[in-house]
């Protein structure tokens, strides 16, 4: 028996398929992160040209700092807060799913919160507002969320830790015993 045409069959077929992932591999390391994807900018050294055409790289510009922003005045969480009866019909309508009416909270929430890990100033302002939630919600998720919140900006604004403590410590001792075991 000859085996020597299939073992070079196997031979050149391995070959050709290394040569192949070697020669995919060289395009991919050659195109930057926006010819891939793009949705994604490129921030590797080889892009060094701003939009105005500049070399930034010579020219480097001055880091900018924020422009202090004003209090956001978005309408009040507790009008926000998810009612238990639209909570019960979205979870009998899709009992494995997230209900909406919990997405849209956090959809809310989330800008918010964003400010208030940035600036003390919208942090101040946020914080009555998720302690009244934390105590007021009708769901204790809805409850949960924002005391989780509330501790985060108390750990981000070492100003205000003392009042996101006291407003966790004024929680529902179920609610403080999920967040124990939530680990938050």
């Amino acid at each position: 028996m000859n085996r020597r045409p299939t073992w070079l069959l196997l031979v050149l077929f391995l070959g050709a398929l290394a040569l192949f992932a070697l020669s995919r591999v060289a395009r991919v390391k050659n195109e930057s992160p926006s010819q891939l994807d793009p949705a994604v900018e490129s921030n590797s050294p080889t892009n060094t040209s701003n939009s105005l055409g500049k070399d930034t790289a010579l020219n480097p510009q001055p880091a900018q700092t924020p422009a202090p922003q004003t209090v956001v005045t978005a309408a009040p969480l507790k009008a926000k807060m998810p009612q238990r009866e639209d909570y019960l019909d979205q979870v009998d309508e899709n009992p494995h799913g997230v209900p909406q009416a919990i997405r849209d909270f956090a959809r809310e929430l989330a800008p918010r919160m964003r400010l208030a890990l940035t600036d003390s100033a919208q942090a101040t302002a946020l914080l009555p507002e998720l302690a009244r939630c934390g105590q007021e919600a009708e769901l204790q998720t809805v409850r949960i969320q924002c005391l989780a919140n509330a501790k985060r900006i108390g750990d981000r604004w070492p100003d205000l830790k003392a009042r996101a403590e006291a407003d966790r410590e004024n929680a529902k001792a179920e609610d403080r015993e999920r967040l124990r075991l939530l680990g938050l």
